[in-house]
Protein backbone atom coordinates (compact mmCIF):
# COMPACT_ATOMS: atom_id res chain seq x y z
CA UNK A 1 0.00 0.00 0.00
CA UNK A 2 1.85 3.69 -0.85
CA UNK A 3 2.81 5.14 1.79
CA UNK A 4 0.22 8.09 1.85
CA UNK A 5 -2.81 5.52 2.51
CA UNK A 6 -0.92 3.43 5.63
CA UNK A 7 -3.04 5.47 8.11
CA UNK A 8 -6.15 3.81 6.20
CA UNK A 9 -7.13 0.49 7.73
CA UNK A 10 -7.26 -2.87 5.86
CA UNK A 11 -10.82 -4.14 5.32
CA UNK A 12 -11.36 -7.48 4.34
CA UNK A 13 -13.01 -8.97 1.26
CA UNK A 14 -15.53 -10.31 3.59
CA UNK A 15 -15.86 -7.35 5.88
CA UNK A 16 -17.12 -5.34 3.18
CA UNK A 17 -19.38 -7.65 1.75
CA UNK A 18 -21.16 -7.42 5.29
CA UNK A 19 -21.04 -3.78 5.24
CA UNK A 20 -22.99 -3.45 1.96
CA UNK A 21 -25.62 -6.24 3.09
CA UNK A 22 -26.54 -3.66 6.34
CA UNK A 23 -26.26 -1.07 4.44
CA UNK A 24 -29.21 -2.26 1.29
CA UNK A 25 -31.09 -3.83 4.22
CA UNK A 26 -31.21 -0.31 5.44
CA UNK A 27 -31.80 1.58 2.58
CA UNK A 28 -35.42 -0.03 1.15
CA UNK A 29 -35.45 2.42 -1.75
CA UNK A 30 -32.81 -0.32 -3.02
CA UNK A 31 -34.55 -3.30 -2.12
CA UNK A 32 -34.43 -5.45 -5.04
CA UNK A 33 -38.40 -7.07 -4.05
CA UNK A 34 -40.95 -5.06 -5.36
CA UNK A 35 -43.98 -4.49 -2.83
CA UNK A 36 -47.00 -6.44 -4.40
CA UNK A 37 -51.08 -6.33 -3.50
CA UNK A 38 -53.10 -9.32 -4.13
CA UNK A 39 -56.65 -8.84 -4.36
CA UNK A 40 -58.87 -11.89 -3.56
CA UNK A 41 -62.95 -11.32 -4.85
CA UNK A 42 -64.91 -13.71 -2.97
CA UNK A 43 -68.84 -14.39 -4.71
CA UNK A 44 -70.34 -14.81 -0.50
CA UNK A 45 -69.27 -16.53 2.31
CA UNK A 46 -69.75 -20.23 1.76
CA UNK A 47 -67.24 -22.59 3.11
CA UNK A 48 -66.40 -24.10 0.47
CA UNK A 49 -64.82 -20.76 -0.80
CA UNK A 50 -63.40 -20.05 2.37
CA UNK A 51 -61.26 -23.50 2.34
CA UNK A 52 -59.86 -22.41 -1.29
CA UNK A 53 -58.65 -19.23 0.01
CA UNK A 54 -57.36 -20.16 3.51
CA UNK A 55 -55.37 -22.37 1.23
CA UNK A 56 -54.54 -19.88 -1.33
CA UNK A 57 -53.27 -17.16 1.45
CA UNK A 58 -51.16 -20.25 3.03
CA UNK A 59 -48.88 -20.64 -0.47
CA UNK A 60 -48.60 -17.32 -1.28
CA UNK A 61 -45.01 -16.90 -1.11
CA UNK A 62 -44.42 -14.52 1.94
CA UNK A 63 -41.94 -11.59 0.58
CA UNK A 64 -41.60 -7.86 1.94
CA UNK A 65 -44.10 -5.46 1.00
CA UNK A 66 -47.04 -7.98 -0.02
CA UNK A 67 -50.46 -7.36 1.01
CA UNK A 68 -53.44 -9.32 0.48
CA UNK A 69 -57.09 -7.91 0.57
CA UNK A 70 -60.64 -9.58 0.71
CA UNK A 71 -63.18 -8.29 -0.70
CA UNK A 72 -66.69 -10.22 -0.39
CA UNK A 73 -69.63 -9.68 -3.34
CA UNK A 74 -72.17 -10.43 -0.95
CA UNK A 75 -73.80 -12.24 -3.49
CA UNK A 76 -73.93 -9.50 -6.07
CA UNK A 77 -72.36 -8.98 -8.93
CA UNK A 78 -73.49 -5.28 -9.13
CA UNK A 79 -71.28 -5.03 -6.24
CA UNK A 80 -68.64 -6.94 -7.44
CA UNK A 81 -68.41 -4.80 -10.46
CA UNK A 82 -68.13 -1.65 -8.30
CA UNK A 83 -65.36 -3.40 -6.68
CA UNK A 84 -63.86 -4.58 -9.80
CA UNK A 85 -63.85 -0.67 -10.71
CA UNK A 86 -61.89 0.23 -7.42
CA UNK A 87 -59.18 -2.33 -7.92
CA UNK A 88 -59.27 -1.25 -11.65
CA UNK A 89 -57.96 2.11 -10.27
CA UNK A 90 -55.63 0.83 -7.68
CA UNK A 91 -51.94 -0.93 -8.07
CA UNK A 92 -53.14 -4.33 -7.28
CA UNK A 93 -50.91 -7.00 -9.30
CA UNK A 94 -53.21 -10.35 -9.65
CA UNK A 95 -56.78 -10.33 -8.50
CA UNK A 96 -58.08 -14.30 -7.29
CA UNK A 97 -61.62 -14.18 -8.41
CA UNK A 98 -63.43 -17.35 -6.36
CA UNK A 99 -66.76 -18.49 -7.27
CA UNK A 100 -69.13 -17.69 -10.43
CA UNK A 101 -70.19 -14.03 -9.31
CA UNK A 102 -66.74 -12.66 -8.49
CA UNK A 103 -65.13 -14.46 -11.82
CA UNK A 104 -68.40 -12.65 -14.15
CA UNK A 105 -67.68 -9.16 -11.81
CA UNK A 106 -63.82 -9.27 -12.62
CA UNK A 107 -63.99 -10.13 -16.56
CA UNK A 108 -66.52 -7.25 -16.82
CA UNK A 109 -64.11 -4.31 -15.32
CA UNK A 110 -60.55 -5.72 -15.19
CA UNK A 111 -58.99 -5.70 -18.47
CA UNK A 112 -55.38 -5.04 -17.59
CA UNK A 113 -54.60 -6.70 -14.52
CA UNK A 114 -54.05 -10.35 -14.48
CA UNK A 115 -57.00 -12.48 -13.16
CA UNK A 116 -57.06 -16.25 -11.64
CA UNK A 117 -60.48 -17.18 -11.13
CA UNK A 118 -61.30 -20.66 -9.91
CA UNK A 119 -64.86 -22.13 -7.78
CA UNK A 120 -66.41 -21.60 -10.75
CA UNK A 121 -68.42 -25.56 -11.86
CA UNK A 122 -68.86 -25.13 -15.41
CA UNK A 123 -67.11 -21.48 -16.58
CA UNK A 124 -67.64 -22.53 -20.51
CA UNK A 125 -71.41 -20.81 -19.77
CA UNK A 126 -70.46 -18.27 -18.71
CA UNK A 127 -67.70 -17.09 -21.39
CA UNK A 128 -64.76 -16.30 -18.92
CA UNK A 129 -62.25 -15.71 -21.49
CA UNK A 130 -60.42 -12.94 -21.81
CA UNK A 131 -56.40 -12.11 -22.41
CA UNK A 132 -55.87 -11.15 -18.90
CA UNK A 133 -57.89 -14.40 -17.20
CA UNK A 134 -57.44 -18.14 -16.86
CA UNK A 135 -59.21 -20.28 -14.42
CA UNK A 136 -58.61 -23.42 -12.46
CA UNK A 137 -60.92 -26.35 -13.61
CA UNK A 138 -63.09 -27.14 -10.76
CA UNK A 139 -64.62 -30.52 -12.51
CA UNK A 140 -62.87 -33.88 -13.17
CA UNK A 141 -63.24 -34.09 -16.99
CA UNK A 142 -65.24 -37.50 -17.53
CA UNK A 143 -61.84 -39.12 -18.92
CA UNK A 144 -60.13 -38.47 -16.30
CA UNK A 145 -62.69 -40.37 -13.96
CA UNK A 146 -63.10 -42.89 -15.96
CA UNK A 147 -59.33 -44.05 -16.65
CA UNK A 148 -59.73 -44.68 -12.65
CA UNK A 149 -62.06 -46.19 -12.74
CA UNK A 150 -60.76 -48.35 -14.87
CA UNK A 151 -57.64 -49.09 -13.34
CA UNK A 152 -59.26 -49.52 -9.81
CA UNK A 153 -61.97 -51.69 -10.81
CA UNK A 154 -60.92 -52.90 -13.77
CA UNK A 155 -64.17 -55.83 -14.36
CA UNK A 156 -66.23 -52.49 -15.14
CA UNK A 157 -67.23 -52.69 -18.91
CA UNK A 158 -70.74 -50.84 -19.07
CA UNK A 159 -71.39 -47.41 -17.10
CA UNK A 160 -74.91 -46.10 -16.57
CA UNK A 161 -75.79 -42.56 -16.37
CA UNK A 162 -78.90 -39.78 -15.39
CA UNK A 163 -78.64 -36.80 -16.34
CA UNK A 164 -80.87 -33.88 -16.92
CA UNK A 165 -80.49 -32.43 -20.30
CA UNK A 166 -80.98 -28.98 -19.23
CA UNK A 167 -78.62 -29.02 -17.22
CA UNK A 168 -75.54 -31.30 -17.69
CA UNK A 169 -75.46 -32.08 -21.58
CA UNK A 170 -72.35 -31.15 -22.23
CA UNK A 171 -70.65 -33.41 -19.39
CA UNK A 172 -72.67 -36.53 -20.67
CA UNK A 173 -70.79 -35.07 -24.14
CA UNK A 174 -67.71 -35.38 -22.17
CA UNK A 175 -68.28 -38.54 -20.48
CA UNK A 176 -69.07 -40.10 -24.67
CA UNK A 177 -65.78 -39.63 -25.22
CA UNK A 178 -63.82 -40.12 -22.25
CA UNK A 179 -65.70 -43.65 -21.90
CA UNK A 180 -65.31 -44.38 -26.00
CA UNK A 181 -60.88 -43.19 -25.25
CA UNK A 182 -61.01 -46.12 -22.48
CA UNK A 183 -62.92 -48.98 -24.32
CA UNK A 184 -65.89 -48.24 -21.96
CA UNK A 185 -69.54 -48.40 -22.93
CA UNK A 186 -71.97 -45.32 -21.31
CA UNK A 187 -75.33 -46.16 -21.02
CA UNK A 188 -77.11 -42.84 -20.99
CA UNK A 189 -81.00 -41.96 -19.66
CA UNK A 190 -82.20 -38.54 -20.13
CA UNK A 191 -84.90 -37.18 -17.30
CA UNK A 192 -86.67 -33.81 -16.92
CA UNK A 193 -87.89 -33.83 -13.15
CA UNK A 194 -87.13 -36.11 -10.25
CA UNK A 195 -90.36 -37.79 -10.08
CA UNK A 196 -89.23 -39.41 -13.34
CA UNK A 197 -85.67 -40.74 -11.61
CA UNK A 198 -86.70 -44.00 -9.94
CA UNK A 199 -88.31 -46.07 -12.65
CA UNK A 200 -85.74 -44.84 -15.19
CA UNK A 201 -82.64 -46.02 -12.69
CA UNK A 202 -84.71 -49.17 -12.18
CA UNK A 203 -84.67 -49.84 -15.17
CA UNK A 204 -81.37 -49.33 -16.35
CA UNK A 205 -80.08 -51.36 -13.79
CA UNK A 206 -79.81 -54.39 -15.03
CA UNK A 207 -78.38 -53.43 -18.43
CA UNK A 208 -74.96 -51.60 -16.60
CA UNK A 209 -72.18 -52.86 -14.28
CA UNK A 210 -71.72 -49.43 -12.55
CA UNK A 211 -74.33 -45.94 -12.28
CA UNK A 212 -71.96 -43.00 -12.04
CA UNK A 213 -73.51 -40.18 -10.27
CA UNK A 214 -73.08 -36.53 -11.86
CA UNK A 215 -73.67 -32.90 -10.33
CA UNK A 216 -76.83 -32.84 -11.71
CA UNK A 217 -79.65 -31.41 -9.32
CA UNK A 218 -82.66 -32.71 -11.46
CA UNK A 219 -81.15 -36.37 -9.98
CA UNK A 220 -79.63 -36.11 -7.58
CA UNK A 221 -80.67 -34.87 -3.75
CA UNK A 222 -81.07 -36.38 -0.19
CA UNK A 223 -84.41 -38.53 -0.97
CA UNK A 224 -83.36 -39.69 -4.34
CA UNK A 225 -79.65 -40.64 -3.26
CA UNK A 226 -81.62 -42.37 -0.43
CA UNK A 227 -83.27 -44.53 -3.07
CA UNK A 228 -80.19 -44.52 -5.51
CA UNK A 229 -78.22 -46.40 -2.73
CA UNK A 230 -80.72 -48.87 -2.08
CA UNK A 231 -81.38 -49.74 -5.88
CA UNK A 232 -78.05 -50.09 -6.35
CA UNK A 233 -77.11 -52.43 -3.28
CA UNK A 234 -80.20 -54.54 -3.85
CA UNK A 235 -79.38 -55.09 -7.42
CA UNK A 236 -75.62 -55.15 -6.45
CA UNK A 237 -74.47 -52.65 -9.12
CA UNK A 238 -71.75 -50.32 -7.31
CA UNK A 239 -71.96 -46.68 -7.21
CA UNK A 240 -70.02 -43.86 -8.66
CA UNK A 241 -69.68 -40.60 -6.61
CA UNK A 242 -68.04 -37.48 -6.94
CA UNK A 243 -67.27 -36.62 -3.04
CA UNK A 244 -65.80 -38.50 -0.29
CA UNK A 245 -69.41 -37.91 1.69
CA UNK A 246 -71.20 -39.69 -1.26
CA UNK A 247 -68.37 -42.72 -0.75
CA UNK A 248 -68.96 -42.38 3.12
CA UNK A 249 -72.51 -42.80 2.70
CA UNK A 250 -72.43 -45.70 0.74
CA UNK A 251 -71.32 -45.52 -3.00
CA UNK A 252 -68.55 -47.55 -3.97
CA UNK A 253 -65.94 -44.96 -5.24
CA UNK A 254 -66.06 -41.20 -5.49
CA UNK A 255 -64.02 -39.02 -7.25
CA UNK A 256 -63.45 -35.89 -5.89
CA UNK A 257 -61.82 -32.44 -5.83
CA UNK A 258 -59.99 -30.75 -2.90
CA UNK A 259 -61.23 -26.99 -2.85
CA UNK A 260 -57.76 -26.72 -0.92
CA UNK A 261 -55.80 -28.67 -4.21
CA UNK A 262 -57.40 -25.34 -6.12
CA UNK A 263 -56.58 -22.91 -4.03
CA UNK A 264 -52.98 -24.05 -3.68
CA UNK A 265 -52.56 -24.41 -7.27
CA UNK A 266 -53.70 -20.91 -7.77
CA UNK A 267 -51.14 -19.67 -4.98
CA UNK A 268 -48.42 -21.43 -6.69
CA UNK A 269 -49.84 -19.82 -10.09
CA UNK A 270 -49.94 -16.51 -8.47
CA UNK A 271 -46.39 -16.51 -7.00
CA UNK A 272 -45.41 -17.16 -10.82
CA UNK A 273 -46.93 -13.82 -11.98
CA UNK A 274 -45.76 -11.59 -9.07
CA UNK A 275 -42.12 -13.03 -10.00
CA UNK A 276 -42.79 -11.30 -13.11
CA UNK A 277 -44.19 -14.52 -15.43
CA UNK A 278 -46.76 -14.32 -17.86
CA UNK A 279 -50.33 -15.20 -17.31
CA UNK A 280 -50.78 -18.60 -18.94
CA UNK A 281 -52.40 -18.09 -22.48
CA UNK A 282 -54.80 -21.53 -21.14
CA UNK A 283 -58.24 -20.43 -20.54
CA UNK A 284 -58.54 -22.80 -18.23
CA UNK A 285 -55.97 -24.90 -16.53
CA UNK A 286 -56.86 -28.48 -15.40
CA UNK A 287 -56.13 -29.54 -11.79
CA UNK A 288 -53.62 -31.61 -10.97
CA UNK A 289 -54.58 -33.21 -8.25
CA UNK A 290 -57.39 -35.59 -8.08
CA UNK A 291 -58.64 -37.63 -5.22
CA UNK A 292 -60.86 -40.68 -4.48
CA UNK A 293 -62.59 -42.26 -1.48
CA UNK A 294 -63.28 -46.15 -1.25
CA UNK A 295 -65.90 -47.75 0.78
CA UNK A 296 -64.41 -51.09 1.37
CA UNK A 297 -67.68 -52.21 3.40
CA UNK A 298 -69.35 -51.75 0.56
CA UNK A 299 -66.76 -53.26 -1.92
CA UNK A 300 -66.89 -56.49 0.80
CA UNK A 301 -70.81 -56.63 0.29
CA UNK A 302 -70.84 -56.50 -3.50
CA UNK A 303 -67.76 -58.75 -3.76
CA UNK A 304 -65.17 -56.68 -5.22
CA UNK A 305 -61.79 -57.05 -4.48
CA UNK A 306 -60.15 -53.84 -3.35
CA UNK A 307 -56.10 -54.45 -3.96
CA UNK A 308 -54.21 -53.09 -0.78
CA UNK A 309 -52.42 -50.70 -3.24
CA UNK A 310 -55.42 -48.80 -4.30
CA UNK A 311 -56.33 -48.56 -0.42
CA UNK A 312 -53.23 -47.72 0.71
CA UNK A 313 -53.58 -44.58 -2.30
CA UNK A 314 -56.63 -44.09 -1.31
CA UNK A 315 -57.68 -40.09 0.48
CA UNK A 316 -60.03 -41.62 2.48
CA UNK A 317 -61.17 -45.52 3.19
CA UNK A 318 -64.24 -45.95 4.87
Amino acid sequence: MPARYSHVPRVSLSSMMGMLIALAASMPWIDCVHAHEVAILQSAEVAAYRQAIDAFQAHLLSQAGLTVTTYNLQGSIERGRKLGQKLRASDVSVVLAVGTKAAIAAKLELVDIPVIYCMVLYPERYALTAPNMTGIQLHIPPIRQFALIKKLIPHIQKIGVVFDPDRTAHLIQQAQQGTAAQGLTLIQRSVSSQIEVPSTVRALLAAIDALWLVPDSTVLSEDSFNFLLKATLDAKVPLIGFSPELARSGALLSIYVDYTDVGKQAAELANRILRGSPIPTQALLPLQHVRYAINQKIADYLGIPIPARTRLEADHVF
